[in-house]
């Protein structure tokens, strides 16, 4: 099958059918390739060039969805500093040090780097 209608067929490796090879990708200007997996699925966590790869992982996954959006509301007034006319429960407050989101300075309340990651 080389054309279809009388146009050339062009082949990309995400949908080559299955059994087919599809020709090998073209070089683009800049000399790079798109990785490709071995099931011809384009990585798209790659690292590139002056940029990081960014793996979000979700704290609260093993939560369920109630508690998740309270703890992350908590999180957000601990970052507002609403503390003080919202004081936080000493349970979430717990549970947020054990999960290292959060620390106490003084009695106050403190969002670690992860904590505040985990809200934006």
């Amino acid at each position: 099958m080389q054309s279809i209608f009388g146009m050339p067929l062009k082949w990309s490796r995400a949908s080559a059918p299955s059994g087919t090879e599809a020709p090998p990708a073209e070089d683009n200007a800049a000399g790079l390739k798109a990785p490709v997996a071995e099931n011809n699925a384009t990585l798209l966590d790659t690292p590139v060039a002056g940029r990081e790869p960014t793996v979000k992982c979700d704290p609260f996954e093993h939560l369920t969805l109630d508690r998740a959006i309270s703890l992350r509301w908590t999180l957000r007034d601990i970052l507002a500093k609403r503390t003080r006319f919202l004081p936080v429960a000493d349970d979430d407050l717990q549970l947020l040090v054990d999960m290292g989101l959060a620390e106490t300075h003084d009695g106050e309340p403190a969002l670690t780097s992860a904590g505040v990651a985990a809200i934006e």
